[in-house]
């Protein structure tokens, strides 16, 4: 009953079949009724590309819904999201082993946890944009020189020492450093000294996450 775009009910409704395994009524009409190239950028922009090509994978009836392009392009990208998955694991062994050297603790958050223990039956379903490693303020310096060791540099340094700002004028975020890249990585790395900004800092503190934390299967993480 609500008012919503069609692109914006086909994508529940993919969500919907991503938790239930069930395709609700209102998909195909959606489906239907959706332009392909908002459907394609709104869901790459909210990041849920990959888990329509996991069901499209799955699914040729649900496929045939919509025009072959577009399904063909849902399925590319949930193929190159594995790929991305063994890529995360391989920059994650790399990290592991430099903070490891440098003796500092380190916890990985968010979506590279997820990599490392799935919660997805397949953990190519999720779309991960970049890694977040959270150590203790203290170090979180000397993680970033640990890494830059390694030829990673800042994606967008501070515009001078101390500033608040980026180099483009974009403030910098409190709860994590500036983000590391490498030419070869295919994830840019977030230092965190924090969960996240806000009330997630004020709920989830360091010294919760480090007492929650468990063992991965990468040394140093």
């Amino acid at each position: 009953g609500v008012d919503w775009p069609a692109e914006r009910r086909a994508l529940f409704g993919f969500a919907a079949v991503a938790v239930s395994g069930k395709v609700p009524r209102y998909l195909e009409p959606a489906l239907a009724q959706s332009d392909p190239l908002t459907l394609a950028r709104d869901a790459q922009r909210l990041q849920v590309h990959t888990m329509i090509g996991a069901i499209l994978t799955r699914d040729d009836d649900l496929a045939k819904q919509m025009p072959a392009d577009l399904a063909l392009f849902f399925r590319a990208m949930y193929q190159a999201n594995r790929q991305r998955v063994q890529d995360a694991l391989v920059q994650l062994a790399e990290i592991g082993a430099a903070l490891s050297a440098a003796a500092i603790p380190a916890v990985v958050l968010k979506g590279g946890s997820d990599i490392l223990s799935p919660i997805h039956v397949d953990p190519a379903t999720r779309y991960v944009g970049d890694l977040d490693v959270l150590v203790p303020a203290n170090r979180a310096q000397d993680a970033a020189a640990a890494l830059c060791a390694l030829g990673a540099a800042p994606a967008a340094p501070p515009a001078y020492h101390g500033s608040s700002f980026d180099w483009r004028g974009q403030r910098l975020s409190k709860h994590h450093l500036p983000r590391l890249v490498r030419p070869d990585w295919t994830f840019p790395v977030e230092i965190h000294v924090q969960a996240g900004p806000g009330a997630v800092a004020a709920v989830l503190g360091p010294d919760k996450v480090f007492g929650g934390c468990v063992p991965s299967g990468i040394p140093g993480l």
